[in-house]
């Protein structure tokens, strides 16, 4: 009897430790949690929600920062946010339940569904808008290059308009892949069509409402009031803030408002299949394949590759101030779920949370240490010559900017975060955990900063253009898949684009007739490219717009014509 009291009392102990010890490296990784987000934990910053989930626990959930600045409210694991492009798995599997019930085949073609949609010619099917093969041009960047704003009011059925008059593809379907809008705006409609619901009803009726998804819904209508709503914020300054707004009343690719407790019910089911079972599920991570059967990492509405020898499904958003990511890794059971209302956010610590959390190789030694001896300031004076717009390869623009004897990073229309001076010709932008190195060119010039010591941005210059050589290219230039007119003028020796909400900023000539032209969203880094054409004569007849994903927009010249100097 006594041994066995001993057992017990051994086995007791045990279990006591074991707890002990879960319980402190539990909280060991929480504190270590809070101190990620700790810069935007204050009352006057907008932050984030975070859940972390494993083997179908949540083990840390908290909000960091404001939901609003103006009335100091906080963000909860309650805080409603729009998720932006995250929403799109949530329409990729409402096609995958009507593909189930046996109502529409991934290899139908859409004009099955959309008649008025083009005849390109080219067969494009729903399994083209999933896994973004289609080569339709991009909804969100045909608006802003015919001048609209991406805080104006956008509807579902404005949206249609501009797709059905679309005269071209980027490429033909099957071919690429480039990240497209449209086609998951298609997918709600086909949805629609296809169901006899609204979008937003079938939603509610087929996923969240199984789910216990209380607080979640596809948010069609801008005007409409949600209780616990955070508002999205953009930086302009250090720890100075704009209201970031947004007027979606659309849904498919974007829009969905949820919360991080809810959205690990979503997580869930991933392990579950409560709504859809396990066959619908694998088949949400079934990825994408090109013609040349080249099988590329876009699965449905997910986002599948290796993270350090890991397997990791994800999907980012980001509109207007909101960000979020969202990641799974499956074999070890574990997501992380993180929502913010602030533009510039730095997503990426959601992996130093994984690495932690998973025992991954930490990326820390990556990080520039902290500068321990002496580093004289430099003077306000002496920033100038870091000042300038610096682009890389891929066309993506930032400026360096000197206000109010402080020097800024602008990565977007007004989004700027302050940069720290560390040492000669380095700086460091604790927001963003950017790491700035400025180079010289062999006359002592600065020509290019690197990002962590790799990706190098050079320099832009801008070069004035002969009257005799810019007279050529001013004129009116009109589209008629977006109906509508551009002008190009000439002004202290620049070319300048012209047009409802176009940016202010010349023309920067790439070489001959090539020339980038600076993005008028606000929500793009990037640069775009126009390509001025002529005739046999050397007369310009018009040019060719290049965005990001929207590929050879023509704009013919017109017979009107403006000229300033």
């Amino acid at each position: 009897m006594r041994k066995r009291h001993t057992l017990v009392y051994k086995f007791s102990i045990l279990i006591f430790f074991l707890s002990f010890n879960y319980s402190y490296c539990q909280d060991s990784l929480s504190r270590y949690v809070d101190q990620l987000f700790a810069q935007w934990d204050k009352p006057n910053s907008p932050g984030c929600a975070i859940a972390i989930v494993k083997n179908g626990t949540i083990v840390h959930k908290r909000g960091y920062g404001m939901a609003n600045l103006e009335y100091d409210i906080p963000i909860t694991p309650a805080s409603i946010f729009h998720i932006a492009s995250i929403s799109k798995q949530f329409t990729a599997f409402s096609i995958l339940l009507l593909e189930n019930e046996g109502k529409i085949s991934l290899d139908d073609d859409i004009r099955n569904y959309l008649p008025e949609l083009p005849d390109y010619g080219k067969k494009i099917t729903i399994r083209h808008l999933i896994h973004h093969t289609s080569g339709l041009k991009d909804q969100w960047e045909l608006l802003i290059a015919a001048g609209w704003r991406m805080d104006d009011i956008i509807t579902q059925q404005q949206l249609l308009e501009v797709i059905q008059n679309q005269k071209s593809l980027n490429f033909d379907p099957g071919e690429k892949r480039l990240y497209s809008n449209t086609g998951y705006t298609l997918l709600a409609e086909i949805v629609e069509r296809i169901s006899g619901k609204p979008f937003t009803q079938f939603t509610k009726e087929r996923i969240f409402d199984p789910l216990g998804m209380t607080q979640t819904h596809f948010h069609d209508d801008n005007e409409s009031i949600v209780k616990n709503r955070t508002y999205p914020f953009r930086p302009t300054g250090k720890c100075v803030y704009k209201h970031d707004r947004l007027n979606f009343s659309n849904i498919g690719a974007t829009s969905l408002f949820t919360t991080v407790e809810d959205f690990t019910k979503w997580d869930q089911n991933f392990y579950q299949g409560k709504v859809g079972g396990k066959s619908l599920v694998d088949k949400m991570h079934t990825q994408g394949k090109l013609n040349n059967g080249k099988e590329i990492n876009y699965a449905c509405g997910l986002v599948i590759r290796d993270y350090k020898g890991q397997k990791a499904v994800s999907h980012t958003g980001g509109d207007a101030g909101y960000r979020g990511l969202y990641v799974r890794f499956p074999d070890y059971h574990f997501s992380i779920i993180l929502f913010s209302n602030l533009g510039s956010f730095n997503l990426n610590l959601v992996y130093k949370i994984a690495d932690k959390y998973l025992n991954l190789p930490s990326d820390e030694k990556l990080e520039e240490p902290e500068i321990q001896e002496f580093v004289a300031p430099l003077k306000p004076s002496q920033f100038d010559e870091y000042t300038g717009m610096y682009a890389n390869a891929g066309g993506y623009l930032y400026r360096v900017l000197k206000e109010d004897d402080n020097l800024f990073l602008q990565f977007r229309n007004d989004y700027k975060v302050d940069l720290i001076y560390k040492s000669k010709d380095k700086f460091y932008s604790e927001s963003r955990n950017l790491h700035l190195t400025f180079k010289h060119d062999t006359t002592g010039r600065m020509n290019k900063f690197l990002i962590a010591d790799k990706v190098p941005f050079n320099r832009i210059e801008l070069k004035k253009m002969p009257d005799d050589q810019s007279k050529n290219y001013v004129g009116d230039y009109y589209n008629d898949e977006l109906k509508v007119i551009k002008t190009v003028l000439v002004k202290d020796g620049f070319l300048y684009i012209t047009g409802r909400n176009e940016t202010n900023d010349p023309l920067i000539n790439i070489k001959g007739n090539s020339f980038y032209k600076t993005c008028a969203d606000e929500f793009s880094a990037k640069l775009s490219k126009v390509e001025f054409l002529h005739n046999i004569e050397g007369k310009i007849t018009g040019y060719v717009l290049n965005t990001p994903m929207v590929k050879n927009l023509l704009f013919e010249k017109i017979d009107r014509i403006l000229y300033y100097k």
